[in-house]
């Protein structure tokens, strides 16, 4: 399978927000050209050491387009984009703030992610599969 202009968001998958948030990117896509990836899968290991990503002090997702790397509030913006409306003027207002203000927030709601929305044991993966959107 050619990857090359698919966006590939890694994920923490024992995280139900950022779950929640991954269902809600594949329900809302206009094109089917996103992909998804656990941090913890193989395919997510072996593609990110490779591209020489530590994923051990990431929090929460990554994006992946055309060999670039996207992290925090910039691979947010980037997935926005990607989907039906409002998402892509969201997208909009968040690209048009200050980097670091939009980072803060990020980091803010990854440290408490799994305080606030919980840990689950497995992800129900059935619509990535259905979709035929997981890469393992």
């Amino acid at each position: 399978m050619d990857l090359k202009n698919k966006y590939i968001v890694f994920f923490d998958g024992e995280c139900n927000f950022c779950n929640f948030w991954v269902k809600q990117v594949l329900k809302n896509e206009r094109e089917n050209n996103i992909y998804f990836s656990n941090l913890n899968s193989t395919f997510s290991k072996n593609t990110l050491n490779q591209l020489k990503v530590d994923i051990k002090n990431t929090d929460s997702f990554i994006v992946l387009y055309q060999d670039n790397i996207y992290t925090k509030s910039n691979a947010i913006v980037l997935v926005l984009k990607q989907l039906k409306l409002p998402f892509p003027f969201f997208a909009t207002i968040v690209s048009m703030l200050p980097i670091f203000f939009t980072d803060f927030f990020y980091d803010l709601v990854a440290k408490y992610r799994l305080k606030v929305f919980g840990k689950s044991e497995s992800c129900d993966y059935s619509l990535f599969h259905k979709k035929n959107r997981m890469l393992e």
